[in-house]
């Protein structure tokens, strides 16, 4: 597990959620995406009893597109990552939750097409936005190091997929 010395290192931190309330303040679709990640999690399958979150709140990304495609009369909705952190200094952390899933092979080659989805539904926005150069893809903790292994091979240890157990993602962000 990492540790909260390796806070240090990272570019920007959670610093409350009046970051991520600005961001979606000025389009009633963002803010009506809003959710707390506790509650994003346990949709996404999170199965641990104790959640390290509790009030924290992220972009529900799902929520988004579905609203856009709604409101478009499109008849399928954006591939989005799961949900979107406000960190400090208005930068924003793509988050990828596959805390349910079969194993890398299934949604390696989805992670890319989330992220560029992501940002091209973002940017129709017109807030002031800076992207992490990471998108954080939370696995869960039974095999955690057998995933993350495979994960990086397919992806070719591309820089900018960090695997992480939800733990640690609270530990180095939050």
């Amino acid at each position: 597990m990492l540790t909260p010395g390796n806070k240090n290192t990272l570019p920007c931190r959670f610093a409350g959620n009046s970051d991520i309330e600005a961001f979606v303040e000025a389009s009633p679709v963002l803010a009506g995406a809003l959710e707390k990640i506790r509650d994003i999690l346990y949709a996404e399958h999170y199965k641990e009893r104790a959640c390290p979150f509790s009030e924290e709140k992220a972009l529900n990304m799902d929520a988004v597109a579905l609203r856009l495609a709604k409101e478009k009369g499109l008849a399928q909705q954006s591939k989005t990552v799961d949900f979107v952190v406000g960190l400090e200094k208005r930068h924003l952390l793509l988050v990828e939750a596959k805390l349910d899933s079969d194993g890398p092979e299934h949604y390696a080659k989805e992670i890319r097409p989330k992220t560029e989805g992501t940002k091209a539904i973002l940017n129709t926005f017109d807030t002031p936005k800076v992207y992490e150069n990471v998108v954080v893809v939370l696995l869960p903790n039974a095999r955690f190091e057998q995933h993350k292994n495979k994960l990086l091979r397919l992806l070719a240890n591309r820089p900018g997929i960090r695997p992480l157990r939800v733990a640690d993602f609270y530990v180095l962000y939050f």
